[in-house]
């Protein structure tokens, strides 16, 4: 069973990261920048000492949050409880507005995305926009009330 808690910086050392994920997770570490992802609503999710994924929601503007997300290359069995615990906490969050991105051809994480309510918003990749110079693709969590 996976046990989540506020995310620490320092989980980023218990995380193994997913392949497609590489990238973000060096660049997030080399920066030394993931303390300012603490606080707020940042959670990391845990299976006994090995943190299977870490994500959050960095407010940009009252109505508009934007999601980040690390996963661990060992998170399938978890996938379907990350999805929930995820769907709750934007249920919760007081934003009208979720924006993830997605390294354009990672086919797992489009569908994750959708799996947590998000749609694409960018039928063609935004060119250039990811970590290491890749195509993302746009997605968006909604609330319409």
């Amino acid at each position: 069973m996976m046990e989540f808690t506020a995310f620490k910086a320092g989980h980023l050392a218990y995380l193994k990261p997913q392949d497609a994920q590489r990238s973000e997770y060096a660049a997030l570490v080399r920066s030394g920048e993931a303390s300012a992802l603490e606080g707020g609503v940042s959670l990391s999710g845990w299976d006994g000492n090995v943190c299977m994924g870490a994500a959050g929601l960095i407010p940009v503007r009252p109505q508009r949050a934007v999601a980040w997300m690390i996963l661990s290359r060992d998170i399938g069995p978890y996938m379907l409880p990350v999805a929930k615990k995820i769907r709750r906490v934007l249920a919760l969050a007081p934003y009208k507005r979720v924006e993830l991105t997605v390294a354009d051809g990672f086919e797992a994480g489009q569908r994750f995305a959708e799996l947590i309510g998000a749609v694409c918003e960018t039928p063609e990749p935004m060119r250039f926009f990811g970590v290491d110079g890749r195509d993302e693709r746009m997605y968006a969590v909604l609330k319409r009330n």
